[in-house]
């Protein structure tokens, strides 16, 4: 696997799917990852931010945008 492919992703929403039924923000990266919690979609290699946990937070705008650059920030140091 190509060093700057692993550090690809596609980041975006899902209004929901057979995965995952609610609304979520995701990270969806194009090669492995290396073990981390943030890493915790079930029905893709990826992460989710789920629309209960968004609502929750005391800031969602900075939680999302938190979420989406955690993605970022692990995929940069991947070797």
């Amino acid at each position: 696997e190509d060093a700057d492919e692993a550090r690809r992703a596609n980041y975006g929403a899902s209004p929901g799917d057979e995965g995952h039924p609610e609304p979520y923000l995701y990270v969806g990266p194009w090669g492995t990852t290396e073990a981390n919690d943030y890493w915790n979609a079930a029905h893709f290699n990826g992460a989710v931010f789920s629309l209960s946990q968004l609502l929750a937070a005391a800031d969602p705008s900075a939680s999302a945008l938190q979420f989406l650059r955690t993605g970022r920030t692990l995929l940069a140091h991947t070797t």
